[in-house]
Order: structure tokens, then sequence, then C-alpha cells
């Protein structure tokens, strides 16, 4: 009887990162596949002042992976994967390793490489590979120099019961728990707020369709405890505070920047009716997938990461964007804002109802993702 692969994931599981997000889901379906023996070693955090979220705030269904242990003496993996920060590509003394990294500008930020074996160096070791999530990430890894046949794209998924359409009673309720109208456009943006995620870029927008039209409702969805406040930290590199405090004060802006469980991100898609991301570089963009999957309508930058995914469904709206460039020549696409504008006053006149999703759709649970991640690994010999 063949052995089963053996696997060890590195990582981070108890915070609402993406890594910890990918690690945990990605975890599920693994410990699934009988394929498969598998076990978990939690990495420390990037920073000490990020604190884990209790175990008993994630789904149940998520609690074998939460509660999976460390490897037993003298477990030799044929596999080590790792979902932390910054990047260790230094290969373990046994198996092949696989790191999940993103980039989201045109080159990777050599930076969030860990101290050890270099970029360059991993790119020479045939035990050292690379998983990511993305066309645009992927290209964008390798013109770093990392070879293109060391680099795995498996995508980024979301929960099976996410592709449900929301029924207009239940919108409602949940609306009216938090003072909403049924009668209001609720926009959605969940993110950080740094220049990649294009956050000035909405504000400004809500602010000129929120002067013509009323019944506008912007809803702001930040992770403080992480990256500390997304309207402040996108403040300081456009002035958009003046324009964001006349909005909360007149009650059309709405900043969370608390933890919520998954239940609650949950209900916060389900309110709204639209999600606006016009980022300018992103390694994937879950929240838009988490959207898209709710039959919201999406409306996004074209060109970038998420045209893997929106093209599968029907609500999505993509916004032009032109290439450009920081000053140290590393690339993003600036979204046009003429174009964002348009979308968002169409949709607030359109005000479309939650749609199913397609089959197409579908291929981004994380189950199905999952299976794809399992088959790579599958695909390289046993040890011993």
């Amino acid at each position: 009887m063949r052995k089963r692969l053996r696997v060890v994931v590195e990582g981070w599981r108890f915070l609402n990162h993406s890594y910890a997000v990918s690690n945990r889901h990605y975890l599920q379906w693994l410990l699934n596949d009988p394929r498969l023996e598998v076990y978990h070693r939690e990495m420390p955090y990037f920073r000490p002042e990020w604190q884990a979220v209790p175990s008993y705030v994630f789904p149940s269904h998520l609690s074998p992976a939460l509660e999976l242990g460390t490897p037993p003496s003298g477990f030799e993996p044929d596999w080590t994967l790792r979902f932390d920060f910054p990047h260790r590509l230094s290969p373990p003394q046994h198996g092949r390793l696989l790191v999940f990294m993103t980039s989201e500008y045109t080159r990777l930020n050599l930076e969030n490489i860990a101290p050890g074996l270099s970029l360059e160096q991993a790119a020479r070791d045939d035990r050292v590979h690379l998983l990511t999530c993305s066309l645009w990430s992927a290209r964008s890894i390798a013109a770093s120099g990392f070879p293109a046949e060391k680099i795995w794209l498996v995508p980024l998924g979301v929960e099976q019961s996410s592709f449900e359409p929301t029924e207009p009673p239940r919108k409602a309720a949940i609306r009216a728990r938090l003072g909403i109208g049924d009668d209001e456009h609720v926009i959605l943006n969940v993110g950080a707020g740094p220049f990649n995620k294009g956050l000035d870029l909405v504000i400004q927008a809500f602010a000129k369709l929120a002067a013509i039209k009323p019944r506008q409702r912007l809803i702001i969805k930040g992770l403080d405890a992480i990256y500390g406040n997304a309207i402040s930290n996108i403040a300081r590199l456009s002035d958009v505070q003046g324009a964001v405090a006349a909005l909360i004060a007149k009650g059309q802006v709405l900043y969370i920047g608390s933890d919520l469980s998954d239940a609650q991100m949950d209900e916060l898609y389900r309110l709204a009716d639209t999600y606006v991301t016009p980022y300018r570089a992103e390694g994937f963009n879950i929240p838009a997938l988490e959207a898209a999957a709710r039959g919201l309508q999406v409306i996004a930058t074209e060109g970038g990461s998420t045209d893997d995914f929106l093209q599968c469904f029907p609500n999505a709206t993509g916004v032009d964007a032109t290439p450009n460039a920081l000053a140290q020549g590393i690339g993003f696409l600036e979204p046009d804002r003429a174009g964002l504008e348009s979308a968002i006053l169409a949709a607030s006149e359109i005000r479309r109802a939650s749609q199913s999703t397609s089959e197409q759709g579908l291929r981004f649970s994380w189950g199905a993702v999952s299976h794809q991640l399992s088959q790579r690994l599958l695909g390289y010999p046993f040890h011993g």
C-alpha cells in the first residue's frame, strides 16, 4: 500500500491577515485528503503587538485545522509549506519547500525576504518552490528573477456557503440592525488603506456621488489591530481627511476598524449593494472574490489580479487603468477616475438584485482550490 505524502505547514492561523486566512482554509481541506499526512507549526507573528484571535471566534468546521498539532519527533516531511512573513526561503532539513508569496506590484520587494537564502539563491535550489495566487503575482515573481517553472499558481477561495445569493428580506433585516434604510445604495470597501489599495479613489468618487444623489452610504472595513486605521493610513498620502469627516458627520460613511467574525463579515457583504475596489496593485484581492461570490455588483480595476476570477461573475464591471511606476521603477496600475465615477453612478441607479453564481465561479471555493494544491503536491515523487 502506498504511504501518504508527508506535509508540514508552518504559518499563522489565528489572525485575520490574508496569509492566516489562506493557511487555515487550505489546512481544512488538506486534512480531508486521505493521501496526505499533515501537521502544523505556528510561527511568530510579524509584529509582536499582533494578538491572536481566540479560536472560538472561528466557524466550527475550521476546528480541525486550528487544533492541528506539531509533527512527532523524527517526522521527515516530503513537503514543508510556509504561510508567514517575511518569506523564509531556506530549505528544511528534509524534503522540498513551498513558500506562499504574493506580489502586489510588478516586481517583488526583496526586503520582504527573510535573512538566510536569498531569492537569487533560492532560484537555483531545486528544493525551493513558490506558491502564489494570481497570474499578476506570478508574473511579478518571475520578473524578479525566480524561474517561472518553479512558481505554482493556485488561486485563493471562499466558503461554499458564500455562493448563496442574499434574499431581499434577509438583506433588509441585516440593514435594520445597523440603522441602514432598505432604499439606500450601500457601497462597501474592505482593506487597510495603503496607496496600493486605492481607498483614496473610493472616497473621492463616493464624495462626488453623494453630492448629487441622496440615500448613498459608504462602509469602509479596516483592520486596525494589524494595519492601523485605514482612513488615517490613506490620509497620510492623499487629501481625503476633510471629505471623509464631512461624510461621516452626515452619516454617509461608516468606518469599522474592529475584528469581525466570519459570520459578521458575511453579513457585512450581504447588506451591501456594490463592492468597489479601484486598486493600484494587488496580489489577489480576497474581498473582491467574497463580494462577487455573494452576487454583489463589483467594480474593480481592469488588468490586474482580479481579472483571474471576476470574469466568472456576471455582476463585475472593470475600470480602465493606465500602467504607472513608483520612483524605484516598480510598476502599478492607475485606475481612470472618470471611469470609476461613471461606474459607481451607474451602479447606484441600477441597484441589481443579488445574483446566483455561475458554475465557473464555483471553481473558487476553498474546496476546489485546495484540491488543486493537493494535486500539485502529489505530482512529485515520494521520499524513501
